[in-house]
């Protein structure tokens, strides 16, 4: 009905079948499926969506051995649209504030869509609907302890971790198209030094290392 204190009406009915089963094994229990989606008649997808959820975990769960409903308007939990089998999860156990209002969002989805079924329109946007919480997905790397930073984070690569020029060996580019363009070349035949490695004792330690490896690129250039 939308009103909080009916929230929990199925799935009271539910342990209360549950509970009746345990005392008395031989009663027999039954239930009107339809005063639960009272609240959204006129739409009968959405009223048969609430009466599938309820009914399997009525019977299977909670042990109710007859339900007073139309049997030619009944679907099977299992034929529901994944998002609707949510929506109508949340509804009958009340699992969310929200349960309700996300129910009467679809509700209007679905009547929009038999109007422009009526009219033969395109049916409209279907809502997004509540983004599933899900827990936060571990990597090896949230088990490494913090270490204290003393700078910038640096690259990976030996040049960067240990503060030198990074060597330009070219000659060890050896891809057969990388070979290709060398071979046609105007330098072909030339005997011509394409690496270029500056010695790491040329500046003393205490240098600036992006000077260095500013330096170390100039030369580099103007050779």
């Amino acid at each position: 009905t939308g009103m909080e204190e009916h929230a929990n009406y199925g799935i009271d009915f539910i342990e209360a079948t549950l509970k009746i089963k345990e005392l008395c094994p031989y009663a027999k229990i039954s239930g009107g499926i339809s005063n639960l989606s009272f609240g959204f008649r006129g739409v009968m997808k959405i009223r048969e969506s609430i009466h599938a959820v309820f009914l399997h975990h009525a019977i299977m769960e909670g042990g109710m051995d007859m339900g007073i409903v139309n049997a030619h308007e009944m679907i099977g939990q299992d034929e529901l649209e994944d998002d609707m089998k949510v929506i109508c999860d949340n509804l009958v156990f009340n699992k969310i504030p929200e349960a309700t209002e996300d129910m009467l969002d679809r509700t209007n989805y679905e009547r929009a869509c038999i109007e422009a079924k009526k009219k033969r329109m395109a049916p409209p946007r279907k809502p997004r609907g509540r983004m599933p919480v899900l827990p936060r997905k571990h990597f090896d790397f949230n088990h490494l302890a913090p270490v204290p930073a003393v700078g910038p984070p640096c690259p990976t690569s030996d040049a960067a971790q240990n503060r030198v020029p990074n060597p330009y060996m070219n000659s060890r580019l050896t891809h057969e198209k990388i070979v290709a363009i060398r071979a046609k070349a105007t330098t072909a035949g030339r005997n011509i030094n394409i690496d270029y490695d500056q010695p790491s004792d040329l500046y003393p330690e205490s240098f600036p290392h992006f000077v260095r490896g500013r330096d170390s690129a100039r030369e580099y250039i103007s050779n």
